[in-house]
């Protein structure tokens, strides 16, 4: 104790002065690291502390000059050495390290129980030592318990179902059909890419938004390449976005003119930043949001993992963490980040993704999926690697419930393809709701309606055709269909295009597949008024890519089937 006190007052001296400069430097520190852009001015503090001290010293300004270059140049690379060396492996440690909090719980218990048992012992020294070696034998068994439930992939699919919990739904939902989603992620790729007019700049991976009249769109970010001199904070230059319910794909830079970072979410700044605000987290995905005022922000949403009952850790949302075009960062929980930004696609896909496929398998419980081997689900897709592209679950929007992550379940197995349930979960919150489809009613799955698609075009090359994103198209009157997207094959000449040869239509009931090349056809196929396109995201500038169409075939309506109850949008 006493060597710990002269150390102590080494560091701080005897005065409250003494103490108040630790704690300003201790400050000073910690701020630069967990707000990037205060690095900077923090350096050019010091630089003029030190350079204050020399100039008092030797009254020579060349030397306080140097001084305060040097000392700003020596923080900036400690604060560079620490983000980028240092941080990242800490985080590789701290990450992993939550998920040993149950072991740490059990352990502790059992040292607080032997603690209580010590201070209160009574009997004979027999009595004691088998008191505390059955005490011990039940922390060893514990700890052993934990670590199945956190390492056998069944228990944990099982823990995560049962935590999913999802709203039963009694009707099904409308789709939001005045706004639906014609443009599937490959081809919204491309259409970025063509729109790129710069060779400084590389297009990121698109993701949906929403805009303030509830249009989907596709969002990319602009960044500069990493071998420019002049990015080393990691820039992102513009937004590109381009209006997903159109055909003719027109994709405007020019709408995210505004939305310059001054680090991406890709930089090292932003990855350094994330892990020292949160240490226990892992980022998701990036969505590029344009706020009501105008301004732009990204939103890094971040994963945990709590525990169960039985002491499995399970993952969920944490939080999300907002950065604006300055480096300005403000975290946020789930809850707050759901009022500040409504209808941003803030859960995971992944994560939705994790839920789905547990919940499907493990969604009648233990028993009946050990035992019984009944009411087990998996999701509805093929195994092609060919139709692969982009699996469930679909951003859709829905009357009465916005944006939803959508996942269609069949039976389990090869031997069936009729849907059983839809699995919704919010996009922002990640609200789980699932729709049983009724026993008496008989759908098709999107596996079985992506082998039918043929249909639409018998004199098509299906061959040269890759399908993609089966997404659920329910009408007015509830009848369900299947929107599913044909891309043209990879070629030789052109082997990363995926240009959107048309969509078809699949009728949920009896197969019909009806072509669909633009938002009119699909408007007449659920019989919709004509509606006015959804406007450019900007007035400014937008240029139109379209790639090469088949000719339009004419469209057929489709016959009335029994349709199933849906949910009516509420009133304004």
């Amino acid at each position: 104790m006493n060597r710990l006190t002269q150390i102590w007052r080494i560091l701080t001296g005897s005065s409250r002065i003494a103490l108040a400069k630790v704690l300003f430097w201790i400050a000073l520190i910690s701020v630069s690291l967990i707000e990037p852009w205060f690095a900077a001015p923090a350096g050019m503090v010091v630089g003029a502390i030190l350079s204050a001290k020399v100039f008092r010293a030797t009254r020579r300004f060349s030397r306080a000059a140097g001084v305060f270059f040097g000392a700003l140049t020596a923080y900036l690379a400690l604060y560079i050495g620490a983000y980028m060396f240092v941080i990242p492996v800490l985080h590789i440690f701290t990450v992993p390290a939550w998920n040993y909090v149950p072991y740490v719980a059990v352990l502790f218990s059992g040292v607080i129980v032997t603690f209580w048992m010590y201070r209160r012992s009574r009997g004979t020294r027999w009595a004691q030592v088998l008191s505390y070696s059955a005490t011990w034998l039940i922390v060893i068994a514990l700890g052993a318990g934990v670590w199945f439930a956190n390492n056998y992939q069944p228990v944990v699919k099982w823990q995560m179902a049962a935590s999913l919990d999802p709203e039963v739904m009694q009707t099904l939902p409308q789709t939001n059909n005045d706004h639906p989603r014609l443009l599937p992620r490959q081809t919204a790729r491309d259409m970025i890419s063509f729109a790129n007019k710069d060779n400084t700049l590389i297009p990121g991976d698109p993701h949906l938004g929403l805009d303030q009249d509830m249009n989907l769109f596709w969002r990319s970010p602009l960044y500069w390449k990493g071998d420019l001199w002049y990015n080393v904070a990691g820039s992102v230059e513009t937004v590109v976005t381009i209006d997903a319910s159109q055909t003719n794909m027109h994709a405007s830079p020019a709408a995210g003119k505004e939305a310059f970072f001054l680090f991406g979410d890709r930089s090292w700044i932003a990855e350094a930043a994330f892990k020292v605000r949160h240490p226990f987290s892992q980022p998701s995905q990036a969505v590029y949001w344009k706020k009501a005022d105008g301004k732009w922000v990204y939103l890094i949403s971040y994963t945990s993992v709590r525990p169960t009952v039985t002491g499995t850790m399970v993952p969920y949302l944490a939080g999300v963490m907002e950065v604006d075009g300055h480096g300005w960062i403000a975290d946020h929980g789930p809850k707050a980040a759901a009022e500040l930004f409504p209808n941003a696609p803030l859960y995971p896909p992944a994560l939705a993704r994790r839920y789905a496929d547990a919940y499907a398998e493990w969604n009648a419980g233990f028993v009946a999926k050990t035992v019984n081997k009944s009411n087990i689900m998996e999701v509805s897709e093929t195994d092609s690697k060919d139709q692969g592209f982009n699996p469930a679950p679909y951003l859709l929007t829905f009357n009465g419930l916005g944006l939803q992550e959508v996942t269609p379940l069949e039976p389990a197995g090869n031997s069936g393809f009729a849907l059983k349930a839809v699995l919704f979960q919010d996009a922002t919150t990640g609200y789980p709701r699932i729709y049983y489809v009724p026993k008496e009613v008989v759908l098709n799955a999107p596996r079985k309606a992506m082998e039918n698609v043929h249909k639409a075009d018998t004199e098509t090359d299906w061959g040269q055709r890759n399908l993609a994103e089966p997404r659920p198209v329910v009408s007015s009157t509830g009848k369900v269909y299947w929107l599913v997207a044909v891309l043209l094959k990879d070629t030789v000449e052109h082997p990363d295009s995926h240009s959107l040869v048309m969509s078809v239509l699949v009728d949920a009931s009896d197969l019909s597949a009806y072509p669909v090349h633009n938002r009119e056809e699909l408007n007449k196929l659920l019989g919709i008024a004509p509606v006015k396109p959804a406007s450019s995201p900007a007035k400014e500038e937008a240029l139109p890519v379209i790639p090469a169409q088949m000719e339009q075939a004419p469209a057929a309506v489709p016959s009335d089937q029994k349709a199933l109850p849906v949910m009516s949008s509420p009133k304004e």
